[in-house]
C-alpha cells in the first residue's frame, strides 16, 4: 500500500482505538445487567457457567495459535455471532431473578 510511517502509524491508531470503543459499548450494555444479576440467587450459577465458557474458549484459541488443531477454537469464534442473544438472555435471566427474589420475599415476609 506504500503507506508513510506517519500514515500507518495512523491507521493504526485508528484501528485500535475503534476496537477499544467497542469493547466499552459491550461493557456499557452488559454491566448493568450483570450487576442486577449479582443480587439475585442465580448469580452464581451464572458466573461459574461464563466462567467456564470463557476457559474453555481461551483454551482453544491457545490450541490454535500454538498449532494445534481443534474444534473448540473454531466454536468458540462462531459464537461472536450470537452475542446479541446472550445478552438477551442475560436480561430475561436477570428479570427471571428478580422475579424469583421478588416472589421469595413476598412468600418470607422478608
Amino acid at each position: 500500500m506504500k503507506l508513510s510511517s506517519w500514515q500507518t502509524a495512523l491507521s493504526l491508531l485508528g484501528f485500535n482505538l475503534g476496537i477499544e470503543a467497542m469493547q466499552l459499548v459491550v461493557i456499557a450494555v452488559t454491566m448493568p445487567w450483570l450487576i442486577l444479576l449479582a443480587q439475585t440467587r442465580l448469580y452464581p450459577p451464572v458466573r461459574v457457567a461464563g466462567a467456564s465458557l470463557a476457559a474453555v474458549a481461551s483454551l482453544g484459541w491457545l490450541g490454535d495459535r500454538v498449532g494445534w488443531s481443534n474444534p473448540l477454537g473454531a466454536l468458540a469464534d462462531g459464537l461472536g455471532a450470537a452475542g446479541p442473544w446472550a445478552l438477551l438472555g442475560l436480561a430475561v435471566l436477570t428479570l427471571v431473578g428478580f422475579t424469583l427474589t421478588r416472589v421469595g420475599h413476598a412468600r418470607t415476609g422478608v
